[in-house]
């Protein structure tokens, strides 16, 4: 583990994507702490590659926000406009090999375990919310 600030390892993650000029990034907020910069930037990374995939036009806006919750870690909210998906999947995507029913895009299934994961080494946890045209939110609580 090493001290890190999240929005950074948000922008690296985002130099690492084949497909960023596809990307609208904008980063919110600020927090330095410990964590794995390497894991967080895999985490931060499909998260922003899934929006990418799963948008609705030539690009996709994302927003990250980043929120300090002091001595309880931070709370980043990462909201997209691509889309959404039925509020009952909400948790099955995070387990493995699991895709949405309604999904043909490549990938195994393995992008949100394995953010799941990271978010858990990290002493946290992540969740996702799909709204109707209104694209889908990640949050991730790290700790």
């Amino acid at each position: 583990m090493e001290y890190i600030e999240v929005g950074k390892v948000i922008i690296e993650a985002k130099e690492h994507l084949n497909d960023k000029e596809r990307l609208k990034l904008t980063v919110k907020g600020s927090r330095s702490m410990q964590g794995s910069r390497i894991h967080l930037r895999s985490l931060f990374s499909n998260l922003l590659s899934n929006a990418i995939k799963y948008r609705q036009g030539d690009t996709v806006t994302v927003v990250c926000s980043i929120q300090d919750e002091g001595e309880m870690g931070c709370r980043v909210e990462v909201k997209d406009d691509g889309q959404n998906f039925d509020p009952a999947e909400a948790e099955i995507i995070f387990l493995p090999f699991r895709r949405l029913k309604d999904r043909k895009c490549s990938g195994h299934g393995l992008g949100l375990t394995t953010c799941h994961k990271i978010a858990k080494r990290h002493g946290g946890e992540i969740f996702a919310e799909g709204k109707e045209g209104k694209g889908a939110t990640f949050t991730v609580i790290l700790r």
